[in-house]
């Protein structure tokens, strides 16, 4: 196991919190070489917290559209289809070693809802692909 550093990043009081994400050794040397940012939603309410780590993709991602988002634990697994979800098995984000994520099939409900709900921030040009707006 390894450590990934991710993208510093500026809490609601202001100071500058530096998170680390578990990564299995062989996983490491392959996502050291990008930025990986790390993004909580409803950060005020426990309850509702969500925490996403990813990266814009780049010109050169044979998979991904320049600019689109890729998330950590997609890349990890080698998810591409948008009726998979990587989840956790202990519930922490921050822990993408292999042996704690496993892939869920999505049915149409549950589908709908995530990008109902989760993806409201970000316009769905694919709904695969998605995109900051600007």
């Amino acid at each position: 196991m390894k450590l990934l550093k991710l993208h510093e990043r500026v809490g609601d009081d202001g100071e500058v919190i530096q998170e680390y994400a578990k990564v299995d050794d062989e996983d490491h040397d392959l996502l050291l070489p990008y930025a990986w940012y790390y993004k909580v939603d409803n950060a005020r309410d426990p309850e509702k917290r969500h925490i996403s780590i990813g990266r814009n993709a780049q010109k050169g991602d044979r998979k991904h559209k320049p600019g689109s988002l890729v998330l950590l634990n997609r890349q990890i697994m080698a998810i591409d289809d948008r009726r998979l979800q990587v989840r956790f098995r202990d519930g922490d984000p921050l822990n993408n070693q292999k042996e704690n994520l496993f892939i869920k099939e999505l049915n149409g409900h549950e589908l709908r809802d995530l990008q109902r709900h989760w993806l409201n921030d970000f316009k769905i040009d694919n709904p695969m692909t998605l995109v900051f707006p600007r």
